[in-house]
């Protein structure tokens, strides 16, 4: 059959998130070249340029059984990722990954994370600014300071883990005049973090294909650094915090601590109605208490990214994870 791989072209080597963004282009090229692999099918790459709808005449013109949907941005702005999913049901096109409510509501990380605690999940306590808050944290610190609408760790750096009133309002005002909007600032949970993917075996079925779970190892990071993955720890690799945090597949859990993460994962998953695949990223207390930091519908699927990682031990080629992708798409 036909699939249309979609992928945004938004981004400049001047802009913040360049490294994160041009990564989508390197996968969706791989991505064309893994269904092409397969026998009987093909791939059209058809990019989405800034805010120009003509990918819509496209894809009428191509008519594909199905969209390989890669688009994490439209017009650069990654709050109008849900806008590609609501074109292509309009147009009654099938497409892979997550629907227009489940990526509307993860690139609002405080009504995610009201979803996660109306449903018991556990994630830790936070509060939301639109402005440089000027009361008393409704927890204690350390806290964690976030850009409330980003994704690919943007605005996440060395000054993000505060712990003092100061640094709060330091971080909070430099967030708020680079992104605008609002910033989520959320208590900061000191202890490992566990990476869990997860894969469908038919949509909606609440049965997931056994990944692997992994760890971001900090044991390299300098010691002036937080124990977090920054933006340039997952982008830049000239630098400390890249150097500072990789990840290792298989992580040392109890049976009891492994159960419990990922039923908080898979809360999430749900929580969120994810479909088809996607990745919950936790924070493990020092006392053993997993907490849901992020929900990930449509994760990144490159060839060295960690999704494919888990499926590559899982016994999968790229090829396989993608054609999985292709045929869970609704």
């Amino acid at each position: 059959m036909n699939i249309a791989v979609l992928y945004n072209v938004d981004y400049s080597p001047e802009s913040a998130d360049y490294a994160a963004r041009a990564d989508v282009e390197k996968t969706a090229h791989a991505v064309a070249a893994a269904i092409g692999s397969a026998d009987g099918h093909k791939a059209k790459l058809v990019p989405v340029v800034g805010a120009s709808l003509d990918f819509v005449h496209v894809l009428r013109a191509v008519k594909p059984a199905v969209v390989f949907n890669l688009c994490e941005t439209l017009d650069g702005v990654a709050a109008n990722e849900a806008m590609i999913p609501a074109l292509l049901e309009f147009l009654k096109l099938r497409y892979t990954g997550s629907g227009v409510l489940t990526l509307a509501t993860a690139l609002r990380k405080d009504r995610t994370k009201e979803l996660l605690v109306s449903r018991h999940v556990p994630t830790p306590k936070s509060a939301t600014y639109a402005s440089v808050p000027t009361r008393r944290l409704p927890f204690t610190f350390p806290a964690i300071v976030k850009p409330n609408s980003e994704d690919g760790s943007l605005g996440i750096n060395s000054g993000s883990v505060v712990r003092t009133t100061a640094e709060l309002r330091k971080q909070c005002k430099e967030l708020l005049r680079t992104y605008g909007g609002s910033v989520l600032v959320e208590q900061y949970i000191e202890g490992r973090e566990i990476i869990v993917p997860l894969l469908e075996r038919v949509p909606g079925s609440r049965d997931y294909v056994s990944l692997p779970l992994s760890e971001i190892d900090f044991g390299q990071m300098p010691a002036h650094l937080p124990k977090i993955v920054t933006y340039s720890g997952k982008w830049e690799e000239d630098t400390d915090d890249y150097r500072g945090s990789t990840t290792r597949l298989n992580p040392k859990l109890s049976l009891a601590l492994r159960t419990r993460i990922e039923k908080a994962a898979r809360g999430a998953f749900e929580a969120l109605e994810c479909r088809g695949y996607g990745r919950v990223d936790m924070r493990v207390s020092k006392r053993g208490e997993p907490y849901v930091i992020d929900v990930n519908p449509n994760c990144d699927l490159s060839p060295g990214g960690g999704f494919f990682r888990a499926c590559k031990a899982s016994g999968m080629s790229y090829a396989d994870m993608v054609m999985k992708l292709v045929a869970l798409a609704g």
